[in-house]
């Protein structure tokens, strides 16, 4: 299933039960965040340069994606 939501904070909510027809639900919150990231560059490198691109992306429990580097000539 595929949901669009809008910024903000969203709870998940997941509910269990078994065949004797106890239940459980768990609430979880997660934050949409749609907004662009920004890069600013101040100095272009020298002719022939080579420029080596990797980015990293953290989100506020601390997980970390990074992306394969890339290299540039200029």
């Amino acid at each position: 299933m595929t949901v669009s939501l809008s910024d903000g904070r969203h709870p998940l909510v997941w509910y269990a039960w078994d065949v004797f027809g106890q239940s459980t639900m768990v609430t979880r919150y997660v934050t949409v965040d749609h907004t662009k990231p920004t890069l600013a560059v101040t100095k272009a490198p020298k002719n022939k340069a080579k420029i080596k691109v990797q980015l990293r992306a953290y989100d506020r429990a601390g997980n970390v994606r990074t992306t394969a580097a890339r290299i540039w000539t200029r």
